[in-house]
């Protein structure tokens, strides 16, 4: 092979020249042709090949630092700390750390065959497409668990629509008691004695809605209160109690207090008499109902 330099062997030359830097495996009649192009070229730096300790291959290395072909090389040459184990799945020998002694499994994979269900996990098969699928005993407590994805969820949504009977007949029943309690009172608040209109009066709550549906409906709870008392004051719940004494005796708060922690739940059956109730109630006060009732 003489000194000069072709045409091909410029080609040549510059390819290497941009892949110098990347770590390939090389024979080694290719490295003597590289240097003697290299030195023609003027390449200030050659780095000198070297014999992988693990595959016993010469490569052209990336840095002066570099000891190994490939990074699987390095792997395998590097010492391993810790204990060796077997998996028992695969029979697979790995290393794992002291802190890591307990470990049974080398890979998620095996881990994954090896505890198929665990104690704190069920499984459960789906209602859509009769999958079967595991999930967490504390979910199906705390919220159920019937399908296996949020899309046979949506599937299931569409086909079966949720009865908003109840919430319908709720809503209903709170129109007509409100206004029974606001027609009631005359129109007068109950905390800062302001009258008006009963339209533009509100229904107001002593001991709040969210307390639940055992003092949601009660008389004695719900008073006719100004807007800018039951909004802006909150219900101005210190005037609202003494007011209420006055009205009903000096136990009824304690009475009140007692019932709000009782558990109730309205039927539909419940929600209609009810309804038909407080009717009769205003027809009994001489007001005429809106023609949606």
């Amino acid at each position: 092979m003489g000194d000069s330099i072709d045409l091909d062997n410029l080609v040549f030359l510059c390819y290497h020249i941009s892949m110098v830097n990347k770590v390939y495996k090389v024979s080694k009649e290719r490295v003597e042709f590289l240097r003697k192009i290299a030195k023609l070229a003027g390449r200030k730096r050659i780095l000198k090949d070297k014999i992988c300790p693990a595959c016993g291959e010469i490569f052209r290395p990336k840095g002066s630092i570099t000891k190994h072909c490939s990074w699987e090389c390095n792997k395998k040459d590097r010492p391993h700390k810790g204990i060796l184990k077997k998996c028992e799945i695969c029979k697979k020998e790995f290393y794992v750390s002291q802190c890591f002694k307990k470990a049974k499994f080398c890979s998620n994979k095996c881990r994954h065959i090896g505890l198929r269900i665990p104690e704190s996990k069920v499984e459960l098969v789906c209602k859509i497409c009769n999958k079967k699928y595991i999930t967490e005993r504390s979910h199906i407590k705390h919220r159920g668990s019937s399908f296996c994805s949020m899309d046979c969820f949506k599937k299931w949504r569409k086909k079966v629509k949720k009865s908003k009977k109840p919430t319908n007949y709720k809503k209903r029943l709170w129109l007509i008691f409100s206004q029974y309690i606001r027609q009631r009172d005359e129109g007068v608040c109950i905390s800062c004695g302001k009258r008006m209109e009963w339209k533009n009066m509100d229904a107001g709550h002593y001991i709040p809605k969210t307390a639940g549906l055992a003092l949601y409906f009660d008389e004695r709870n719900v008073n006719c209160q100004c807007t800018y008392c039951n909004r802006f004051m909150h219900g101005n719940l210190a005037k609202y109690a003494l007011a209420l004494r006055k009205k009903y005796g000096g136990g009824i708060l304690e009475k009140l207090d007692k019932e709000r922690r009782q558990i109730r739940k309205i039927s539909e059956d419940e929600y209609v008499n009810l309804i038909e109730l407080y009717k009769k109630k205003m027809e009994n006060l001489d007001f005429k109902l809106n023609g949606r009732f």
